[in-house]
Protein backbone atom coordinates (compact mmCIF):
# COMPACT_ATOMS: atom_id res chain seq x y z
CA UNK A 1 0.00 0.00 0.00
CA UNK A 2 1.22 3.49 -0.83
CA UNK A 3 1.39 6.15 1.87
CA UNK A 4 -1.02 8.31 -0.12
CA UNK A 5 -3.63 5.49 -0.02
CA UNK A 6 -3.72 5.48 3.78
CA UNK A 7 -6.19 8.39 3.79
CA UNK A 8 -8.88 6.21 2.24
CA UNK A 9 -8.03 3.24 4.44
CA UNK A 10 -7.72 4.95 7.79
CA UNK A 11 -10.51 7.45 7.12
CA UNK A 12 -8.63 10.59 8.14
CA UNK A 13 -6.06 12.72 6.45
CA UNK A 14 -2.71 12.01 8.08
CA UNK A 15 -1.15 13.60 4.98
CA UNK A 16 -2.57 16.98 5.92
CA UNK A 17 -0.03 19.74 6.17
CA UNK A 18 0.99 19.38 9.79
CA UNK A 19 3.08 22.48 9.12
CA UNK A 20 4.54 22.82 12.58
CA UNK A 21 8.23 23.43 12.25
CA UNK A 22 11.15 25.10 13.94
CA UNK A 23 14.59 26.37 12.99
CA UNK A 24 17.77 24.51 13.94
CA UNK A 25 19.10 27.47 15.96
CA UNK A 26 16.01 27.67 18.18
CA UNK A 27 16.54 26.82 21.84
CA UNK A 28 15.44 23.32 22.79
CA UNK A 29 13.10 24.85 25.41
CA UNK A 30 11.24 26.62 22.59
CA UNK A 31 10.85 23.32 20.73
CA UNK A 32 9.45 21.60 23.82
CA UNK A 33 7.03 24.49 24.41
CA UNK A 34 5.87 24.30 20.76
CA UNK A 35 5.30 20.54 21.00
CA UNK A 36 3.36 20.96 24.24
CA UNK A 37 1.27 23.82 22.80
CA UNK A 38 0.18 21.70 19.82
CA UNK A 39 0.07 18.34 21.65
CA UNK A 40 2.54 16.77 19.23
CA UNK A 41 5.71 14.72 19.56
CA UNK A 42 7.63 15.74 16.41
CA UNK A 43 8.75 18.91 14.70
CA UNK A 44 10.07 19.32 11.19
CA UNK A 45 13.25 21.40 11.19
CA UNK A 46 13.78 23.94 8.41
CA UNK A 47 16.59 26.34 7.65
CA UNK A 48 14.74 28.94 5.61
CA UNK A 49 12.69 26.83 3.21
CA UNK A 50 15.11 23.89 3.26
CA UNK A 51 14.21 20.81 5.30
CA UNK A 52 17.21 19.83 7.45
CA UNK A 53 15.94 17.34 10.05
CA UNK A 54 13.31 16.12 12.46
CA UNK A 55 13.10 16.57 16.22
CA UNK A 56 11.15 14.27 18.51
CA UNK A 57 10.04 14.84 22.07
CA UNK A 58 12.11 11.78 22.97
CA UNK A 59 15.23 13.51 21.63
CA UNK A 60 14.45 16.48 23.87
CA UNK A 61 13.87 14.38 26.98
CA UNK A 62 17.07 12.40 26.56
CA UNK A 63 19.22 15.55 26.49
CA UNK A 64 18.99 18.88 28.28
CA UNK A 65 19.72 22.36 26.96
CA UNK A 66 21.26 23.51 23.74
CA UNK A 67 19.59 24.17 20.42
CA UNK A 68 17.41 22.12 18.12
CA UNK A 69 20.48 21.54 15.93
CA UNK A 70 22.16 19.78 18.88
CA UNK A 71 19.31 17.26 19.19
CA UNK A 72 17.60 16.90 15.79
CA UNK A 73 18.03 13.83 13.63
CA UNK A 74 19.38 14.24 10.14
CA UNK A 75 19.71 10.53 9.36
CA UNK A 76 16.00 9.88 8.79
CA UNK A 77 15.24 9.59 5.06
CA UNK A 78 12.47 11.61 3.45
CA UNK A 79 9.80 9.49 1.78
CA UNK A 80 7.59 10.45 -1.13
CA UNK A 81 3.84 10.16 -0.63
CA UNK A 82 3.92 7.42 -3.29
CA UNK A 83 6.35 5.36 -1.16
CA UNK A 84 5.15 2.07 0.26
CA UNK A 85 3.88 1.94 3.85
CA UNK A 86 6.39 -0.83 4.50
CA UNK A 87 9.20 1.64 3.68
CA UNK A 88 8.07 3.95 6.47
CA UNK A 89 7.77 1.00 8.85
CA UNK A 90 11.21 -0.28 7.87
CA UNK A 91 12.89 3.09 8.55
CA UNK A 92 11.08 3.53 11.86
CA UNK A 93 12.26 0.09 12.97
CA UNK A 94 15.80 0.27 11.60
CA UNK A 95 16.55 3.80 12.81
CA UNK A 96 14.71 3.47 16.15
CA UNK A 97 12.76 6.62 15.42
CA UNK A 98 9.05 7.37 15.77
CA UNK A 99 8.41 9.41 12.62
CA UNK A 100 9.57 9.75 9.03
CA UNK A 101 9.17 12.96 7.00
CA UNK A 102 7.09 12.79 3.82
CA UNK A 103 7.22 14.97 0.71
CA UNK A 104 3.97 16.15 -0.80
CA UNK A 105 4.11 18.04 -4.08
CA UNK A 106 7.92 18.01 -3.91
CA UNK A 107 8.18 19.58 -0.45
CA UNK A 108 8.47 18.12 3.04
CA UNK A 109 5.14 19.04 4.63
CA UNK A 110 4.25 16.23 6.99
CA UNK A 111 5.38 13.18 8.92
CA UNK A 112 4.16 9.64 9.15
CA UNK A 113 4.43 8.47 12.73
CA UNK A 114 4.44 5.13 14.49
CA UNK A 115 0.96 6.08 15.76
CA UNK A 116 -0.25 6.53 12.16
CA UNK A 117 1.04 3.05 11.33
CA UNK A 118 -0.63 1.54 14.41
CA UNK A 119 -3.90 3.20 13.38
CA UNK A 120 -3.55 1.61 9.95
CA UNK A 121 -2.91 -1.78 11.57
CA UNK A 122 -6.00 -1.34 13.76
CA UNK A 123 -8.16 -0.56 10.72
CA UNK A 124 -6.86 -3.63 8.91
CA UNK A 125 -7.53 -5.84 11.91
CA UNK A 126 -11.07 -4.45 12.20
CA UNK A 127 -11.66 -5.05 8.51
CA UNK A 128 -10.42 -8.64 8.71
CA UNK A 129 -13.33 -9.75 10.81
CA UNK A 130 -15.07 -9.64 14.12
CA UNK A 131 -13.19 -9.16 17.35
CA UNK A 132 -13.47 -12.88 18.09
CA UNK A 133 -11.70 -13.67 14.82
CA UNK A 134 -8.94 -11.23 15.63
CA UNK A 135 -8.53 -12.66 19.13
CA UNK A 136 -8.33 -16.18 17.73
CA UNK A 137 -5.72 -15.11 15.21
CA UNK A 138 -4.07 -12.57 17.51
CA UNK A 139 -1.36 -14.86 18.80
CA UNK A 140 -0.37 -15.76 15.25
CA UNK A 141 -0.36 -12.11 14.13
CA UNK A 142 1.59 -10.86 17.13
CA UNK A 143 4.18 -13.62 16.87
CA UNK A 144 5.32 -12.47 13.44
CA UNK A 145 8.81 -10.92 13.51
CA UNK A 146 7.71 -7.59 12.02
CA UNK A 147 5.16 -7.03 14.79
CA UNK A 148 7.68 -8.04 17.43
CA UNK A 149 10.11 -5.50 15.98
CA UNK A 150 7.45 -2.79 15.98
CA UNK A 151 6.51 -3.55 19.57
CA UNK A 152 10.19 -3.52 20.63
CA UNK A 153 10.75 -0.14 18.97
CA UNK A 154 7.58 1.33 20.45
CA UNK A 155 8.52 -0.01 23.87
CA UNK A 156 11.96 1.54 23.68
CA UNK A 157 10.34 4.81 22.64
CA UNK A 158 8.07 4.67 25.68
CA UNK A 159 4.92 4.38 23.56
Amino acid sequence: MKLAQMKRTVGWDWMRDRGISITPDSPIKEAVALMNKHSIHHLLVFEGKKYVGVLSSRDCVLRNGGTVRDHMRTDVPVLEEQSEVRDALRWIIELHCTAVPVKTDGEVKTLITSTDLLNLLAVHLENEGKVSDVIRRGANILSKPVFQSVMDVLGKAGI
